[in-house]
C-alpha cells in the first residue's frame, strides 16, 4: 500500500504531523486549510481538497458542510456510524506464521481476536529477515472491554490471545504498539445501501471532494475505489474550470 504514496511523494510537498483544524471556502473558489503544527499555526490555500478522513472528521472540518457537500451527502456522512478497535502491532524475534498474511478467527470460537494481519508476509521490507510482525485486531466486544485499560494491559492481553492461536509465540515478543482506533470500521445498517446510492448520484459542486471506506464498505479495496472516484471528480472539475477560462 505504500507504493502509490511513495511515488506521489517524489513530486509533492509533503507536510507531516500537521493537524488541519478547519477548511474554509474562499470567494475566488479556492480553499484554505487552517493548519496547526509543532512549528506553529499556518494556512494553506489550494485549488482543490480531497478529504480522506472518516465521515465524522470530514464534517467537523467543514464549518458549514451542507453548503459544501450538499444536503444529501451531508446527511449520508452524518448517518455513518463506526465501531472502534484497540489494534495492536506486535514484533516477534521469529515468525509465528510463515504462510498466511491474514488470519480470520471464526466468530463461533468466541475468541478475543477477530483477525491477525501478518505484515512480515506482505512485503520483504516490512520487518528484518526471520522476524515476525503481527497486527492483532480484537473483536468489537473485546475492544469495548479493553478500551479504558492502559496500553500495557491491552498489549499483554492481545499477545496472550495470539499465543492461544500460535502456542509459544509469547516468548518471542520484542515489543508492541497499541493504537486506539475510534473509526475502525463503518457499519452498514438497514437502509445504508439506499442512502449510499442517493449520495453517489450527487454531482460535486465545490472544490472539496471526499473519500474513505464509508463510501463502499469496511475494507481497503473499497477505500481505494472511493479514492479513484474522488480523483476522477477532481480532474473533471479542473478540466471544466480550464474550459470555462478559455471561453
Amino acid at each position: 500500500m505504500g507504493t502509490v504514496p511513495a511515488a506521489l511523494a517524489k513530486h509533492l510537498d509533503i507536510k507531516l504531523s500537521a493537524e488541519v483544524h478547519r477548511i474554509d471556502m474562499n470567494d475566488d473558489g479556492s480553499v484554505t486549510l487552517r493548519i496547526g503544527s509543532p512549528a506553529g499555526q499556518a494556512d494553506l490555500t489550494a485549488d482543490y481538497v480531497v478529504l480522506a478522513t472518516p465521515a465524522p472528521v470530514t464534517l467537523r472540518l467543514l464549518p458549514n458542510p451542507e453548503s459544501v457537500l450538499g444536503k444529501i451527502v451531508t446527511d449520508f456522512l452524518g448517518s455513518t456510524r463506526y465501531v472502534r478497535n484497540a489494534t495492536t502491532a506486535v514484533a516477534y524475534r521469529t515468525a509465528p506464521e510463515t504462510r498466511a498474511y491474514g488470519v480470520s478467527v471464526p466468530t463461533v470460537l468466541n475468541h478475543r481476536l477477530a483477525a491477525i494481519g501478518w505484515d512480515h508476509l506482505k512485503g520483504i521490507n516490512r520487518s528484518p529477515a526471520g522476524t515476525g510482525l503481527g497486527v492483532m485486531m480484537p473483536t468489537n466486544a473485546h475492544t469495548d472491554t479493553l478500551w479504558e485499560r492502559s496500553k500495557s494491559e491491552i498489549g499483554e492481553d492481545l499477545i496472550g490471545a495470539a499465543d492461544e492461536l500460535y502456542p509459544g509465540s509469547r516468548a518471542h515478543v520484542m515489543f508492541y504498539r497499541v493504537q486506539h482506533w475510534s473509526h475502525a470500521m463503518p457499519l452498514q445498517a438497514p437502509g445504508w445501501a439506499r442512502q449510499l446510492a442517493q449520495a453517489l448520484a450527487v454531482k460535486p459542486n465545490s472544490p472539496v471532494f471526499t473519500c474513505g471506506d464509508y463510501w463502499g464498505g469496511p475494507n481497503t479495496e473499497m477505500a481505494l475505489v472511493s479514492g479513484e472516484r474522488a480523483a476522477a471528480q477532481l480532474l473533471a472539475a479542473h478540466k471544466a474550470k480550464q474550459l470555462q477560462h478559455s471561453l
